[in-house]
């Protein structure tokens, strides 16, 4: 594969498959006489053009001059000739009007297919001072006399690898598109304003190879483009900007971007897109004046600040922020699937309150909260309201899960402005927070573990068992029919033969009248065969579940979760420091993971 390289004062070129002719007589003809319009001109070369022979190309020309008579000759010895203008008046015919077909709106284009050995030659007078090719054709040298002053140079689809530029001090534009040009020198041409290098269709090349650039040479440029598309993705992984402070344009997307080099204020930056790339910062204090800001699909974390007072669109979604401020934003805010919640979201944006506001504020979904309880209480009092897209804020809703089960309020939590204190025991809970001010968005904790207090909230606990530990008694099984007491107490034995056959647990001390026993447990049965408790005092007071189905079935036919029960101590059991346990009815064991007496 040959190379578009600079070599001494020349920029010789070849593309993907062709190669460079080597009879210099023929290409450096130094004129030739055309015809047009039955008057024939005498020209002199303008610049010569090496390309692949069989492919048809495009060249688009414009001259200093008011207008001149240009010709081309494709490579197979037949001039295609016409006129080529500064100011496209045309060209004027001897009773002063404008010849028919001589006067064009913009650079006269030349179209043909490449013949001989591949080497285009235009003719005429003027210099060039515009300049478009599209096909596989590249200019044999940048510096030719006639082209060392073009002023917008652009170029598609042609086959270079590596530009230099030599020194075109009148250069202001050049625009590259697929082009797969892996290194780009522009340091020479200090008065360029616009440089495009972009890939946007199905090329010869997997990905856009440019891996490097530098610009700081290029203090003038406005617009600056390094963008690509996602199936045509590039491998530039930083780019320093901090001599380009004239910049009113930039678009730097779908590349591998880790860093940008930013100076510390751009007065005229209107549009900034770096979107999908792999930046983790970016400041967009430095951009007083941005209209469109896109940073889609990048890690940027934290907080992100952008004061600009002038924003229209703004796009951050996919990155890993907490937070996103803006005065206002007119007509689109993406910050969705980001890591913020109900207390970190901004509102919908005053001047973007219309009736298509739902298609212009995209604010879900958003990563699930981490979060550690303190003891038995969960602190999510910052996300009890918030304003979203109504007029004022809007009240929380929490709703907790544990597993497959919906825990329930008062039972097994309670909730007051956002603190959320568990009553009972829970493992695996979620809790998701639903909000009016933000209608589509279901936000959600992470799983958590999380120790209950047990009904009386202000309470001391005067017995416990868990895990096979006892705290202010002890528990054993008695009697034939038996249950274990290990890391759980199994209830096998009968109501009828409590007196001998049971679980007994002594306590360290008496029970009151209004005492909160909090039991954990489950049934495991293929079928639906009770298993309810029978609870003995010593003074002979009982609880009695009867054949109300109190416990959950864990047995994989039915896939249900552990569940809590409370009961109250009845006044006839105060003074009690002996509990036997047995089951109401002849069915199935319970299985108690956690016994627990709350004293108020």
């Amino acid at each position: 594969m040959k190379k578009l390289f600079y070599f001494g004062s020349m920029l010789f070129f070849a593309a993907l498959t062709y190669s460079c002719a080597t009879d210099d007589k023929a290409i450096l003809e130094p004129y030739t006489t055309i015809e047009l319009d039955g008057y024939k001109y005498k020209t002199d070369l303008v610049a010569t053009f090496q390309g692949q022979v069989g492919e048809e190309v495009t060249l688009g020309l414009g001259v200093y001059d008011k207008f001149d008579i240009y010709g081309v000759d494709f490579g197979d010895g037949k001039i295609v000739a016409d006129t080529v203008c500064g100011e496209n008046g045309g060209l004027k015919g001897d009773d002063g009007l404008t010849k028919p077909g001589t006067a064009h709106t913009s650079a006269t284009t030349f179209k043909g297919t490449i013949a001989g050995e591949g080497i285009v030659k235009v003719y005429g007078k003027s210099d060039i001072w515009y300049l478009t090719i599209s096909g596989k054709l590249m200019p044999t040298a940048f510096d030719q006399p006639k082209l060392a002053n073009v002023v917008q140079v652009s170029i598609s689809s042609a086959g270079a690898e590596e530009i230099a530029l030599p020194a075109l001090e009148k250069l202001t534009q050049l625009h590259l598109s697929n082009v797969p040009v892996k290194s780009l020198d522009v340091s020479k041409a200090p008065e360029l304003t616009s440089l495009q290098v972009i890939h946007t269709s199905m090329s010869a090349c997997d990905v856009s190879p440019l891996a490097s650039i530098d610009v700081t040479k290029n203090t003038k440029l406005t617009s600056l483009t390094l963008g690509n598309t996602a199936y045509k993705p590039g491998i530039l992984t930083s780019i320093d900007l901090t001599q380009n402070t004239a910049l009113e344009n930039v678009v730097i997307s779908n590349n591998k971007i880790k860093e940008i080099k930013l100076a510390d204020l751009y007065e005229k930056l209107g549009t900034f897109n770096a979107s999908d790339n792999e930046l983790e910062a970016i400041n967009p204090a430095v951009m007083p004046a941005v209209k469109w800001f896109d940073v889609r699909n990048n890690k940027i974390k934290g907080d992100l600040d952008i004061p600009s007072d002038k924003l229209t669109n703004v796009y951050v979604n996919n990155n890993e922020l907490t937070s996103v401020r803006v005065s206002d934003v007119t007509k689109q805010f993406y910050f969705d699937n980001n890591k913020m919640t109900l207390a970190t979201m901004p509102a919908l944006p005053e001047s973007m309150n219309t009736t298509s506001k739902k298609k212009q504020f995209h604010y879900q979904p958003q990563a699930d909260m981490e979060v550690a309880p303190e003891g038995s209480v969960l602190d999510l009092s910052a996300q009890a309201s918030a304003k979203g897209i109504e007029a004022e804020a809007q009240a929380t809703v929490f709703t907790i899960t544990a597993g497959d089960a919906v825990l329930v309020e008062g039972k097994d939590y309670t909730v007051e402005d956002g603190k959320i204190t568990f009553i009972t025991d829970q493992k695996e809970a979620i809790v998701k927070m639903t909000n009016a001010g933000y209608p589509d968005l279901n936000l959600c904790t992470k799983p958590f573990d999380v120790k209950g207090t047990g009904a009386a909230s202000e309470g001391t606990t005067i017995f416990s068992f868990f895990e096979g530990e006892f705290v202010g008694g002890v528990a054993v099984g008695n009697g034939a029919d038996e249950g274990k007491v290990a890391k759980e107490i199994t209830v096998s034995s009968k109501k009828a033969n409590i007196e001998t056959d049971n679980i007994t647990i002594t306590l360290n001390e008496a029970l009151n009248a209004g005492d909160v026993i909090n039991i954990t447990g489950y049934r495991k049965k293929d079928t639906d065969a009770n298993g309810n408790l029978y609870i003995l005092f010593e003074t002979g007071e009982a609880i009695d579940e009867g054949n109300d189905v109190k416990w959950n079935n864990i047995h994989e036919n039915v896939g249900q979760q552990p569940n809590t029960n409370t009961y109250e101590v009845p006044a006839g059991a105060a003074g009690s420091k002996v509990i036997k346990l047995a089951r109401s009815k002849s069915g199935t064991n319970v299985f108690i993971q956690k016994f627990e007496i709350i004293r108020k």
